[in-house]
């Protein structure tokens, strides 16, 4: 199940707690860095919300204990950062989803937006236009694939 988010105000609520998430329990330095070109909530403690202030969030449910629920969403959300580029959108995708949506305002959305008990978040894709320019791909690195005959 998908429910697609436009409301800027939710939006902002659940990517500052998804923040909250990332950081909690984690002490990150300068060599995790994500990437000089787009900063993230890794790279940035300053950014306030892992949802980097998106327009449009879309969280893509599950049912619980779904032995595949995971693959299942994050292969839609493959397809819909796929479709998103190739149509000029940025877009990214966001874990964390089950730890937003576990909290007090997330399980108030959950019921608000008809989403049965059963079901669980899994992911977000946050879209939106890129303000500025594209950031320039990441440089591949030598040997991440092994050719086994």
């Amino acid at each position: 199940m998908l429910v697609v988010c436009q409301n800027q105000e939710i939006n902002e609520a659940l990517g500052a707690i998804n923040r909250a998430a990332f950081y909690q329990g984690r002490t990150l330095t300068a060599a995790v860095r994500v990437s000089a070109d787009q900063p993230s909530i890794a790279d940035d403690p300053e950014i306030a919300s892992a949802f980097y202030g998106a327009p449009t969030v879309i969280t893509l449910f599950a049912p619980k204990g779904h032995f595949y629920g995971d693959a299942d969403c994050a292969v839609v959300a493959e397809n819909m950062l796929l479709a998103a580029h190739s149509l000029g959108l940025g877009a990214c995708l966001i874990g964390r989803a089950g730890e937003a949506m576990a909290s007090e305002l997330g399980q108030k959305l959950q019921k608000e937006w008809g989403v049965a008990e059963d079901y669980e978040a899994r992911y977000h894709v946050v879209l939106g236009y890129v303000d500025g320019e594209l950031p320039k791909p990441k440089p591949r690195r030598e040997g991440r694939v092994k050719r086994v005959s």
